[in-house]
């Protein structure tokens, strides 16, 4: 696979139990293709959404850890927490991958 310049997508959901599996299984693919992942916490208003993305990417993380043993982990999780504007969550977090990349 040959690659030019950056790329970013944006997948945007409410994650339930099958949507945050299958999430998990494109972060995987992208991870074996040699990709960064960074996931934004917007779901900011149910119970538990926050800390189901910190386990997946603990999870994710453990099976990719960053090349050599050191560097940044393969995937960022950008949360806020609770009860925060959802749309400027999305938004901080598009500009950090910006300048994180």
């Amino acid at each position: 696979m040959q690659r030019s310049g950056r790329v970013q997508t944006t997948i945007q959901t409410v994650l339930i139990l099958i949507e945050i599996l299958f999430f998990s299984q494109i972060c995987f693919w992208l991870l074996d293709n040699g990709f960064r992942v960074m996931i934004a916490a917007c779901d900011t208003f149910r119970a538990g959404a926050v800390e189901q993305l910190r386990t997946h990417v603990r999870h994710l993380n453990a099976l990719h850890p960053p090349a050599g043993g050191s560097g940044p982990p393969s995937v960022l999780l950008y949360e806020k927490g609770y009860g925060k504007d959802a749309a400027s969550i999305a938004m901080d977090a598009i500009s950090f991958g910006e300048l994180d990349s």
